[in-house]
């Protein structure tokens, strides 16, 4: 094996064996994709038989037409409700004066987090990782007693937040203290002084916001889903979707096409978003934040294993829109519309339409 550092001619090995080649996509939050090709060359290719060890995909379709996905566990951490009961009784009463999430702390002791990680990175990990514990608890699922590598992972949120602004302004701290320097000697500052007024503020910053010096890598979004695969050691499929209105469906999509193909017993869908605005860096406010999480199942491994069901999806349900202009306190939940409104299913599955 050799890596190709500029266009080069590629001999075939002789003898009637093709040529093969190996390419790599790292991401920057821990995620890689490695896909091997082989040249086909008739008789002599590698011929790979499929094994199916259960029912056929047309049969998985057929079901999830007439059964549905099952979800088998919930989880929510949002300003009005820190978990699915206290939804519930929101969505009862939608009277909250609560907007964010300040006095919210991960135990970092569950699963062993450093405490300094738990300082110095995105608070959305963490969001998300409570709403997944959430929901793991409630289904019932032991990650000691699961067999990890069927467990998908999908997450979904929008770029950017003030997370990614904060880093921003520590990647841009020395041009912003060389611009500051300028000012300075402009009004006739001396040295001693620009020095101190420039340490200063730098040392303000890393306290205002101690996401400022993070070195864990979750200033890119992609570290979302990986953060929660890493955490629980899960070893099956896992991305990061981005939550924009041409792909709402995306999410439960994508879940429900690793479930019909066999590839995973049991799918993590989470959603969550962490947007403060011009706000969060003058007061430090938290205005529309949030996470949610759902556990899904095909319908008839749920049946058949117990499961509690709490509510079924089916892809009709994905073209559906949740009338919010009823609840306008939803609009702060600061998490996915789609997996809102299958949280709100999941709370009310014999009265929401």
């Amino acid at each position: 094996l050799y890596v190709p550092t500029s266009r080069t001619p590629w001999p075939a090995p002789g003898r009637g064996k093709p040529r093969s080649a190996g390419v790599n996509a790292f991401g920057l939050g821990g995620f890689n994709l490695h896909v091997a090709l082989e040249e086909y060359i008739g008789k002599g290719a590698t011929t790979v038989t499929v094994i199916q060890s259960f029912d056929s995909t047309e049969a998985h379709i057929e079901l999830k037409k007439e059964k549905g996905v099952a979800i088998i566990g919930r989880g929510c951490l949002l300003p009005q409700a820190r978990n699915i009961k206290e939804l519930q009784v929101f969505l009862t009463n939608p009277q909250s004066d609560k907007s964010y999430l300040s006095d919210f702390q991960y135990d970092w002791r569950r699963h062993k987090i450093p405490p300094r990680q738990l300082e110095q990175a995105d608070p959305l990990h963490f969001y998300l990782l409570e709403a997944v514990d959430q929901a793991l608890e409630e289904a019932g699922l032991s990650i000691e007693d699961c067999q990890r590598e069927r467990v998908g992972t999908i997450v979904e949120s929008q770029l950017g937040g003030d997370f990614t602004d904060h880093i921003q302004l520590g990647l841009r701290f020395p041009e912003i203290a060389q611009e500051l320097c300028d000012v300075l000697k402009e009004d006739r500052c001396s040295t001693e002084t620009v020095d101190s007024i420039i340490e200063q503020y730098e040392q303000r910053c890393q306290t205002q916001w101690p996401q400022y010096r993070d070195d864990s890598g979750s200033f890119h979004h992609s570290s979302l889903a990986s953060r929660i695969v890493r955490t629980l050691d899960f070893q099956g499929p896992a991305l990061m979707l981005e939550d924009a209105s041409e792909i709402k469906a995306a999410l439960f999509e994508t879940a429900f096409q690793l479930l019909e193909s066999g590839d995973c017993d049991v799918v993590i869908c989470a959603a969550g978003s962490r947007h403060l605005g011009h706000a969060s860096i003058s007061q430090g406010s938290h205005s529309v934040e949030g996470a949610g999480a759902v556990i899904l199942k095909k319908w008839n491994d749920a049946i058949r294993d117990g499961d509690a069901i709490y509510a079924t999806l089916t892809e009709e349900d994905l073209s559906k829109r949740i009338r919010c202009d009823e609840w306008p306190e939803f609009i702060s939940f600061g998490i996915g519309s789609k997996i809102l409104q299958v949280l709100i299913q999941s709370c009310f599955p014999d009265s929401i339409n």
